[in-house]
């Protein structure tokens, strides 16, 4: 089965992935994409070890709407590309792949090539943003007339079915990334007591229980309420401490922000490249104020609980209250200093690093997600060919379960 990824960038947890997936048997993988923008939030890796690439030249613009910025590319070479590859199917992400799916939705339909949609859906109560509003008419018709579609969680599945997509076209493919890298850097770094200790010295935090985040800083990443609960935390006489791992655009305002709220024990770290899990190691709890991320999954792995905005997505379905996190109303201030006074006050108990690393491993194994990209690869290929379909559910699973 020849099959064809397409992206708007290679974004560099997805490699791992793609790698899997071509290594399955009787899968001849090919990964188009674009260049993206060198660093940042679309930094593309460029001929990753072991996985065959194209890289597509790119017409682009950064729009924004509201609080959030958006990169959409348009890649002229991608339709001519697959013409000449002569691809069984092609895989394709959602939504913020608008500019290529429209042309490519059409040129798979010519050809009778089965396209399968890979998307993170959309929460029916939870208000669309500008830039989806506009594209939604277009991007439902594209995954209404897929061969298949894949979703990130058991919110795109709904999503899915609010469109009207049949249960045997809908595929599950948990998001997640390579977990058990991330257990290789926490024993790697346990053989290193000297290192953490001098690391934990030169934050200055001595006595304090540590919040951390890690992840860009952008106007949408929603810090504020973050800052302003601490910073009220802070005033009251908590013992506790704000470590900020990340670059990006809204970084001076952050800064300004947290000097002018009078924050004392926050700190802004930049870009860490290979030393995140020591300041998961030494932290208590983690933050991620926004809906969607994949730096959940990165934090739980580490063996954290974590704070997250929103009540459903791909990322926030893994949060079990009480377990292993908790989920805050958006950007909501208050909100979240109500969690994390209930986690400092002994009133929100979670389990322990061991216990949640188990659980996150067993939920959010890579391979699973592969099975899940792979089924629907298959799926649609025999679908549009005319035989046999392989029988699969799209039941939801047991929602934090392990079992």
């Amino acid at each position: 089965m020849k099959v064809a990824i397409v992206q708007r960038i290679l974004a560099p947890y997805r490699v791992e992935t793609f790698r899997r997936l071509a290594a399955r048997p009787n899968i001849d993988l090919t990964v188009f994409h674009g260049a993206g923008i060198p660093s940042g939030q679309w930094h593309s890796v460029e001929n990753p070890e072991g996985l065959r690439t194209r890289h597509l030249r790119a017409i682009s613009r950064n729009l924004t709407f509201g609080d959030r910025e958006y990169y959409l590319p348009l890649h002229p070479g991608l339709v001519p590309s697959l013409e000449h590859g002569r691809f069984d199917v092609v895989l394709t992400e959602g939504a913020t792949n608008i500019l290529d799916n429209i042309p490519l939705a059409l040129w798979c339909r010519l050809r009778r090539v089965p396209l399968v949609v890979w998307d993170s859906g959309l929460h029916g109560s939870r208000p669309m943003s500008t830039a989806r509003r506009i594209g939604e008419p277009v991007h439902s018709r594209i995954l209404r007339g897929a061969a298949a579609c894949v979703g990130y969680g058991d919110v795109s599945l709904d999503y899915f079915r609010s469109l009207g997509i049949s249960p045997e076209r809908m595929f599950l493919a948990r998001n997640t990334l390579d977990l058990a890298l991330l257990q290789r850097e926490l024993e790697e770094w346990a053989r290193r007591p000297t290192e953490i200790e001098s690391i934990r010295s030169s934050l200055r935090l001595d006595g304090r229980k540590l919040i951390l985040h890690v992840g860009s800083l952008y106007p949408n990443k929603a810090l504020d309420p973050l800052l302003k609960a601490q910073a009220h935390l802070e005033r009251d006489g908590e013992a506790v401490g704000l470590v900020i791992i990340g670059d990006g655009p809204d970084r001076q305002r952050l800064e300004r922000l947290s000097t002018t709220l009078g924050c004392k024990a926050v700190r802004f770290l930049g870009k860490r490249t290979t030393d995140v899990a020591v300041y998961a190691m030494i932290s208590d709890i983690a933050v991620i104020p926004t809906r969607a991320t994949i730096a959940v999954n990165v934090m739980l792995a580490y063996g954290l609980p974590v704070v997250v905005a929103g009540d459903r997505g791909p990322e926030q379905e893994v949060i079990e209250a009480g377990f292993n996190g908790a989920r805050v109303i958006p950007g909501d201030a208050a909100d979240t200093e109500r969690a994390l006074r209930g986690w400092l006050n002994g009133e929100m108990v979670f389990a322990n690093a061991d216990e949640i690393r188990a659980k996150v491993l067993k939920t959010l194994d890579l391979e699973r997600m592969v099975d899940g990209l792979e089924s629907a690869l298959v799926y649609a290929t025999r679908a549009v060919a005319g035989g046999s379909l392989p029988v699969h559910s799209t039941a939801p699973e047991p929602r934090n379960s392990i079992d």
